[in-house]
């Protein structure tokens, strides 16, 4: 009786620690800006006079992350912007 219940609580133990184990592995993951967003952002630069280089981060490079770029806030799970 006493090891049908050591076992019970090593899988219950076993679940837990899978679940959060996941769900820290993928809270990590970031996800990176979107193309057709940082397309986007690009053009809306260029309607823009930056006289202070305040958009000097914002970059016309495809390896970019647009989510890093200064005054840029994206959702970390779908890469899309939700803040400038």
């Amino acid at each position: 009786m006493m090891r049908n219940f050591n076992i019970l609580i090593f899988h219950a133990l076993l679940v837990v620690f899978s679940i959060v184990g996941f769900n820290s592995a993928t809270e990590n993951e970031e996800m990176t800006c979107k193309e057709s967003e940082r397309r986007a952002l690009l053009k809306f630069k260029q309607s823009l006079q930056d006289e202070f280089g305040m958009l000097s981060t914002w970059k016309d490079d495809p390896n970019a992350d647009c989510c890093k770029w200064k005054g840029v806030q994206c959702n970390n799970q779908t890469g899309y912007v939700e803040k400038l």
